[in-house]
């Protein structure tokens, strides 16, 4: 069975203190490195042969098996630290990247919520204008009943001038009674130009007016559209705010936790290692009583 690494160290050193042990004391070296008496013999006579450099050259050993082992596990656990740490930087600027998708979000929805009260504002002000507006048509409409009234009150009079003319003595003064005829028709001709003028004129102006009222009853349904739609986005964004925030949450709660479990494979670590070297200066020191007991040994023959 070929040495391992560590086993041809160990032989080494008990080569170069006795290059010649005896039966005793080789039993001790096979002992202390698990090595056959055969094995160890077979060793120190090809090593006081070709030197123990060469002997290892041709066992093709490039180091020791265990070293290997503790190597690929050092790399393993390297890398799983790396892994991790990229884990964790990933997570990291997610986390950067939602936070400021989430502050974009905020920005949105404080426009969307100014954008709102301004057309909250707005059709405040249309509503005051339309109450107005109504205020005015009344005012508008007394005035119409006012100058059928003044109307009637003249048609009433005269009918009653006429009558009047009538029951007098109007054949013993024909003239005056045509100058009189004349200065009504004239009177009851201008009135009813004036009545038909001021009634096209209030027309006009009430036809304006409700084109004017169904405009801005038009514009304020659109703008209670407007703020229907937005208010429905702006519960949107919230929600979508709310599902990014779960999200960082949940993001954040598992950086946390690949942490801790960074923390505990780094103590890991540290203990393995330190174990290690425990083992080693155990080693060591195993060796070094063996050679002061391989030394004792040579003194006493």
């Amino acid at each position: 069975m070929k040495p391992t690494f560590h086993q041809h160290k160990t032989l080494t050193k008990f080569y170069e203190k006795n290059p010649v042990p005896d039966d005793d004391q080789m039993e001790i070296i096979a002992e202390s490195v698990g090595m056959t008496i055969n094995e160890v013999n077979s060793w120190f006579i090809r090593c006081r042969i070709r030197g123990p450099e060469e002997v290892w050259t041709s066992l093709n050993y490039d180091e020791d098996e265990e070293e290997q082992k503790k190597k690929k596990e050092e790399q393993k656990k390297k890398k799983q630290l790396e892994a991790i740490l990229e884990s964790k930087k990933m997570l990291e600027e997610q986390v950067e990247k939602k936070r400021k998708k989430n502050e974009e979000l905020n920005k949105i929805i404080a426009q969307q919520a100014a954008e709102l009260t301004e057309s909250k504002n707005l059709i405040a002000d249309n509503y005051a204008e339309i109450q107005n507006l109504i205020k005015n048509s009344a005012k508008e409409d007394q005035t119409e009943s006012k100058i059928i009234s003044q109307a009637a009150e003249i048609q009433k009079l005269e009918t009653w001038i006429t009558n009047l003319t009538t029951m007098s003595h109007v054949q013993s003064d024909p003239v005056r009674f045509l100058t009189i005829e004349k200065e009504l028709a004239r009177v009851s001709s201008e009135l009813k130009a004036f009545e038909e003028a001021e009634l096209k004129k209030e027309n006009e102006r009430l036809k304006d007016q409700k084109e004017l009222l169904e405009a801005m009853l038009q514009s304020k349904k659109k703008l209670e559209e407007q703020v229907e739609e937005a208010n429905k986005k702006i519960e949107e964004l919230s929600l979508l705010l709310k599902e990014k925030n779960d999200k960082i949450e949940a993001i954040t709660q598992k950086i946390q936790e690949q942490s801790a479990n960074l923390k505990e494979a780094r103590h890991l670590m540290s203990c393995s290692l330190s174990l290690i070297d425990i083992q080693k200066d155990k080693i060591e020191a195993q060796q070094e009583e063996i050679a002061k007991l391989l030394k004792g040994s040579e003194t006493v023959q």
